[in-house]
């Protein structure tokens, strides 16, 4: 929720980008720098004033594309999702409940027969 407070409040920019873990992204970013330099040094002054100002358009129609998409996202709010009635949900809740119960005892047995193998291979070690 602390998210959601951050984006609400404008803290957060919708086109922040975490990409520390997106290789592909890194990549891409490094092969378009590249091959911008490399077409920038092909270019005269003229050439070079047109293409900032097509990056510059570019850039810009990226960024409202984000934030649209951003928006748009919100709108999902609007949807009605069905619940089913609160005794069906209890009983949902319970069982997963029960599950996670059966889960815990299974991890204390394997836990247990692990620990008991361990000692049996100490042993015979000895």
């Amino acid at each position: 929720m602390r998210l959601l407070e951050e984006f609400w409040y404008g803290n957060i920019e919708p086109t922040d980008y975490d990409i520390s873990s997106c290789k592909e992204y890194k990549k891409l970013q490094e092969l378009i720098c590249r091959n911008e330099e490399k077409l920038r040094a092909t270019m005269t002054d003229e050439q070079k004033e047109l293409f900032e100002k097509y990056t510059d358009c570019v850039r810009e129609h990226q960024t409202i594309t984000d934030c649209l998409i951003f928006q748009n996202s919100f709108k999902l709010k609007k949807v009605e999702i069905p619940l089913p009635p609160m005794e069906e949900q209890e009983r949902i809740a319970q069982k997963y409940q029960a599950t996670l119960d059966e889960i815990a005892v299974i991890k204390l047995r394997l836990e247990k027969a692990v620990n008991k193998l361990h000692h049996i291979f100490d042993e015979e070690s000895e």
